[in-house]
């Protein structure tokens, strides 16, 4: 997430601003696990097939 306050020539009210956003998770977010990356080193190198 980004958000941007552009100032307008009121610096402090935009630091005013940028303190009173509040972001909040509604449920409980799943979280899928990372894929399995095959072990490799510089003499075995993982190919375009990783990205499969």
């Amino acid at each position: 997430m980004l958000g941007r306050v552009e100032i307008k020539g009121d610096p402090q009210g935009a630091v005013q601003l940028q303190h009173a956003f509040k972001a909040t998770a509604l449920g409980r977010p799943l979280i899928s696990p990372p894929p399995a990356i095959p072990m490799f080193d510089n003499n075995d190198l993982i190919g375009a097939d990783i990205f499969r």
